[in-house]
């Protein structure tokens, strides 16, 4: 079966990048098929790498906390108010990255952005933040009392600005809303 899957995933990404040089946008094509050729990180499905996961520790809170103040500084500045902690904080972000080209802003304020969307979501159902291992290294995620849906909300954000995707925030957060739907509201 993931021969299949990859065929149909290769089969996807070259039908976005020959979309993209019909209608003109080679750039973007370009960066795509770049992205494909030379992954940056080794991919493998998520059942087949082992993770850990650990309570935050106060380091670890602090350095969130960090990056968030960097992005609710950016907000304030550039949209006139900072993360409220709700839904409309996807609506700030979005108008945030009109205002000003995303690949200007540094990695630590982009992962800062996403922990405001990270906590958006947790306004909405059952996660808890978390350290987790595992064999690409160590990050910090969104992860539901059992173990059912875990969230990178960190990297959305800095990824898809290095991959030069555009970033749909709505649609990024729907997106989430589906992954979650099965966990449950709070």
């Amino acid at each position: 079966m993931r021969p299949l899957r990859g065929l149909v995933t290769a089969t996807l990404f070259a039908g976005v990048i020959a979309a993209w040089v019909m209608t003109g946008d080679r750039e973007q094509a370009a960066r795509l098929q770049r992205m494909v050729q030379q992954p940056r990180v080794p991919l493998a499905p998520v059942s087949e790498v082992a993770q850990t996961f650990a309570p935050l520790s106060e380091m670890d809170v602090a350095r969130l906390e960090r990056m968030r103040a960097a992005a609710a500084q950016q907000m304030r500045r550039h949209v006139g108010s900072p993360p409220a902690g709700d839904a409309g904080d996807t609506r700030r972000i979005q108008e945030l990255l009109a205002a000003i080209d995303p690949a200007t802003l540094d990695r630590e304020t982009l992962a800062g952005l996403g922990i405001v969307l990270g906590e958006s979501l947790r306004a909405e159902y059952p996660l808890d933040w978390v350290r987790v291992h595992d064999r690409f290294g160590q990050t910090f995620a969104l992860k539901s009392p059992q173990d059912a849906c875990v969230l990178f909300p960190l990297a959305w954000l800095p990824k898809r600005v290095e991959a030069g995707v555009p970033l749909e925030i709505a649609r990024l957060i729907s997106r989430m809303h589906e992954v979650l739907a099965p966990c449950g509201r709070a």
